[in-house]
């Protein structure tokens, strides 16, 4: 359909992001004054820098996955550190308007550094495939029980959130990477198959490890437990929505708005949701500027 073109989708995805700011906006408003009262912790300054640093050690999991998948396809003309290096730099490009700028740059430098583009084009198609998937199968486990219970709430039974659950896995943890053994390279699909694999549980451990980054947030500016396994599959979601948006650089307000509203629907309030929000926004941005000088540093190193 016609409506259904690249420039309609980004602009859709502008009008998202818009609306997404300016739901943070209003809600910062609504609820200025108990936010600062959680912002005036003099021990928040350290546990953002801590956070951060994580942060950007739990990126290197999407940049191992990506030597995987240039691996498994054969491409060997760049090697693990050279690897940690192209992404580390190139990862602080998705802020540049459009939310794929990162991806873009990387093919550049990698096709440089002597990576084909057919292993290049494979490698940054199924990574944006197997993080989409792998993210929703995080968002689906640990938000699980939740979901079961407003399902409850509108009438369906177990039985119909339980073959959504176990078909959205099999397609994930199966599906997926058979898919990515047949995508380009026909003649070495065992190989393929298992660095698909191999990507899809790095993906996963990323996205919990940075759940758990919100989740220590939370924890530590709100007293009362409101689940652990929620906050990561909330947290996931929040990331899954702010990728598939086009526009959005670094899913920029619509990643935030997402968070704030599941953190509020497991039962973490509105000022307090808002606040973590914000911060891990902030930890993301400090940790891909530490990734982006650890890039650096690594090619200095290799250049002298």
């Amino acid at each position: 359909m016609k409506f259904l073109n690249s420039k309609s989708i980004h602009l859709l995805g502008l009008v998202v992001g818009g609306l997404s700011v300016a739901f943070i906006a209003i809600t910062i408003h609504n609820y200025s004054s108990q936010m600062g009262a959680l912002l005036l912790d003099k021990k928040l300054v350290g546990f953002v820098l801590l956070y951060s640093l994580l942060y950007a050690g739990i990126l290197q999991l999407v940049a191992i996955s990506w030597f995987f998948l240039l691996r498994s396809v054969g491409d060997l003309s760049i090697g693990l550190l050279a690897s940690i290096e192209i992404f580390s730099i190139t990862q602080i490009y998705k802020y540049i308007p459009s939310n794929i700028f990162h991806f873009v740059g990387r093919f550049a430098v990698a096709s440089r550094r002597g990576a084909s583009l057919s292993t290049l084009s494979y490698a940054q198609v199924m990574e944006i495939v197997l993080m989409v998937l792998s993210s929703a199968a995080v968002a689906l486990a640990f938000t699980w029980t939740f979901l079961l219970q407003i399902s409850q709430q509108y009438g369906l039974t177990p039985i119909v959130g339980l073959f959504v659950f176990g078909f959205s896995s099999i397609v994930t943890v199966i599906g997926s990477p058979i898919i990515s053994s047949m995508y380009f390279f026909k003649t070495a699909r065992a190989y393929t198959l298992f660095g698909s694999v191999l990507s899809v549980l790095l993906y996963i451990l990323f996205f919990i490890a940075n759940g758990s980054i919100v989740a220590g947030i939370t924890e530590h500016i709100y007293d009362v437990s409101v689940g652990y396994k929620s906050i990561l599959g909330v947290t996931a979601a929040s990331w899954l929505v702010g990728f598939v948006v086009p526009g959005a650089p670094g899913g920029l307000g619509v990643r935030e708005a997402v968070l704030i509203a599941g953190l509020t629907a497991i039962g973490v309030p509105v000022p307090t949701a808002t606040v973590v929000a914000l911060l891990h926004r902030l930890v993301t941005v400090l940790g891909d500027v530490v990734l982006f000088g650890l890039g650096i540093a690594l090619r200095r190193i290799s250049a002298g």
